[in-house]
């Protein structure tokens, strides 16, 4: 029975030895895994790049190419607007519609 009683003390011994190592060690590497189901915008939002619509795909991933605006017009938050020059020399830009959109034949 001492027998046995001793293996326990050893025993409880060598587990508390081994809660005491697993304390706060700072050179585990703590870095964070980047999360497949992260979103990094919101699906279809539209925001500019340049002077190119990029649209947010459907999962929020990632931003893909929309459409270009061109010479005549340029990116503004996401849509193609048109800039015209007013009499005092201001620019005044005009914001196209998605059915206008359409009718320029670009993919939605």
């Amino acid at each position: 029975m001492r027998a046995k009683l001793a293996r326990m003390a050893l025993a409880l011994a060598a587990l508390a030895a081994l809660a005491a190592a697993c304390g706060e060690d700072e050179s585990v590497d703590q870095t964070i895994v980047d999360d497949p189901r992260q979103t990094i915008c919101d699906p279809e939002e539209r925001a500019c790049s340049e002077n190119d619509v990029v649209k947010c795909n459907a999962a929020g991933a990632e931003w893909v190419f929309f459409k270009e605006c061109g010479d005549e017009r340029r990116c503004d938050e996401g849509d193609c607007v048109q800039v015209e020059a007013e009499g005092d020399g201001d620019l005044e830009a005009e914001s196209e519609t998605e059915d206008e959109a359409e009718d320029d034949g670009e993919p939605q």
